[in-house]
């Protein structure tokens, strides 16, 4: 490192450095909106009729999810994702993925919007073998699939989101738990007729 430092040092480097950097970050950006856009597809194509129901603050069109990506690694802006409202709860509470540095899944809602309903969706996902964390937003969270800082990305992240296939297949089992975690509940409501 000593030795990249210097050549930093040397001449005008530093300025290009500044360039390689605003495009380093142009790139993630760029890789991550892939990522999200490919997870939309997995939901679409593999769970039509979860997809349904998609919450209206999910990063569902490309315009936001770019605006959102773009201020996550020029901003530090975070706390977005892709969420569904389940049939028989209100539309409150959805199940979803959500990206901090990382991506985590749960249950949203408020506990000023239905301690009663989250406490109901929290026991049935908790029945299913489903459990986590629980904070003022989210009744039951929890980190699933590989835990990787998308805000900083070693150089095994950066292997899978410049790939296509392996971006495929690291979204895949984040897609599977919210659709079983939205099938528990949604077929709870079955239960009781």
């Amino acid at each position: 490192m000593t030795a990249l430092r210097q050549v930093l040092l040397t001449g005008d480097n530093i300025k290009a450095a500044r360039d390689i950097r605003q495009a380093y970050i142009d790139a993630l950006v760029e890789l991550q909106v892939c990522l999200w856009q490919e997870m939309l597809e997995m939901f679409s194509a593999q769970y039509p009729e979860m997809y349904k129901h998609i919450s209206k603050d999910s990063v569902s069109n490309p315009h936001i999810v770019s605006a959102k990506v773009s201020d996550f690694y020029r901003k530090g802006s975070k706390y977005f994702g892709v969420f569904f409202t389940v049939p028989g709860f209100s539309e409150r509470l959805t199940v979803g993925i959500e990206m901090e540095n990382r991506l985590y899944v749960g249950v949203r809602m408020n506990k000023e919007d239905g301690l009663e309903e989250r406490e109901r969706a929290k026991m049935l996902l908790n029945s299913a073998g489903i459990t986590g964390s629980e904070t003022q937003w989210w009744p039951l969270w929890y980190w699933h699939g590989q835990v990787v800082n998308f805000r900083e990305p070693d150089e095994y992240f950066l292997d899978i989101l410049i790939s296509k296939e392996k971006r495929l297949q690291f979204i895949a089992p984040y897609v599977a738990e919210v659709a079983k975690m939205w099938g528990v509940l949604k077929n709870s409501q079955s239960d009781l007729r």
